[in-house]
């Protein structure tokens, strides 16, 4: 069972961030207590499973077609399945990714910024250690050149048995564990907000990310509670982190504005003390001599 703790203030967070330096970060807005693709949860789940199994493929396929028609950007290539499988995820289609950052104040943002009377969660995770305990290899792939990511890729697509799929990229038997990686980051969105993914196939009992990793020095939650997402939203943007500068659109330019003119008035505050004051100098000290100033 995945060890949970519990955030209260921004410090708590910045306390994480600081401490787990080379994790990835998820948060969701709502308490799940689970790392599952949306496109293998409810409703989709069972859709999947039972009514329409080729509902993956039919989605990716549907968003492909359409995007040329609503979008004034440079779209991927008609056969870079990932490169879709990205642009979906990022623009809130199922697919079988989850994305994460790199970044914890990033993914704390997405936790605290709806669902206001929900508790959210914030996942940390070592990316190394899940594609070395579900995977068996060591660091993060270079996704079209790992046969077993790609495997993973075209299994979204794929019509056979997932054998006949590994054997045609000579691997010896199915992946069955979601893996890391690291896609290039080619929209500034993406690069906003420090992007990166698992890529997960249909979930099997004890394969999912907190079924295999099961040390915490690998994979935490954190819940927070629901009366302290206000206070966390807020303290946010200060520290650089806000609508506009992770989705950088109009869209989002336009939600910044509206939430601006929220605050209506703005007094001076006393600065916070942090270590201490420092004891003002004597006027003499610190001044250079004479003959410092004319050597």
């Amino acid at each position: 069972m995945t060890r949970t703790y519990r955030i209260g203030t921004i410090h708590h967070a910045v306390d994480i961030a600081t401490t787990l330096r080379k994790s990835w970060f998820r948060g969701h807005s709502k308490a799940i207590g689970e790392l599952v693709p949306r496109i293998f949860r409810g409703p989709y789940a069972g859709l999947y499973e039972y009514f329409r199994p080729d509902i993956e493929l039919e989605t990716l396929e549907r968003f492909k077609r359409d995007a040329p028609s609503v979008s004034n950007t440079l779209l991927p290539a008609e056969d870079d399945a990932l490169s879709w499988l990205c642009l979906m995820q990022h623009h809130g289609a199922p697919t079988r990714l989850l994305d994460w950052s790199e970044k914890l104040l990033i993914a704390l943002y997405f936790a605290v910024s709806a669902d206001p009377n929900e508790d959210a969660e914030l996942w940390a995770v070592d990316p190394n250690m899940l594609n070395s305990v579900g995977a068996g290899f060591q660091g993060l792939p270079i996704a079209s050149k790992h046969n077993a990511v790609q495997f993973l890729i075209r299994q979204a697509q794929w019509r056979g048995a997932p054998e006949a799929l590994a054997a045609d990229l000579k691997l010896s038997s199915p992946v069955t564990s979601p893996i890391a990686f690291v896609h290039r980051r080619d929209t500034a969105r993406v690069a906003a907000q420090s992007g990166a993914f698992t890529i997960h196939p249909p979930a099997l009992p004890g394969r999912k990310i907190h079924e295999l990793i099961t040390d915490e020095h690998y994979l935490v939650r954190y819940l927070i509670p629901a009366s302290k997402k206000s206070a966390l939203l807020e303290s946010l943007e200060p520290l650089g982190v806000s609508h506009l500068q992770l989705f950088q659109d109009l869209d989002a330019l336009s939600k910044q504005v509206c939430a601006d003119h929220n605050e209506v008035g703005w007094g001076p505050l006393d600065p916070p003390e942090c270590d201490g004051l420092v004891p003002e100098l004597p006027e003499t000290a610190g001044q250079a001599s004479p003959s410092e100033i004319t050597g």
